[in-house]
């Protein structure tokens, strides 16, 4: 099964033939390179212009006062 995004990007499974400890290790440390070019892809592919933060703007909605005080908006 395939999630999200997946197989969009370029990333290979990693494995090693032996099973002693540093085969094991060998696939860890792949896959977390693996894991920093998937990160490298995903960030090239946001796209780019303004952006609005959602969280501050539902802070701003009177229907809970009690919850905009100051003291809750830097919990």
């Amino acid at each position: 099964d395939h999630y999200e995004c997946y197989d969009e990007f370029d990333w290979g499974v990693q494995w090693q033939k032996e099973g002693d400890s540093l085969a094991r290790y060998l696939v860890r440390i792949g896959e977390m390179m693996e894991f920093v070019k998937i990160i490298q892809q995903v960030l090239e592919g946001i796209p780019g212009g303004p952006y609005e933060n959602l969280e501050t703007r539902s802070f701003d909605r009177e229907r809970n006062r009690e919850w905009n005080d100051f003291e809750y908006r830097f919990i």
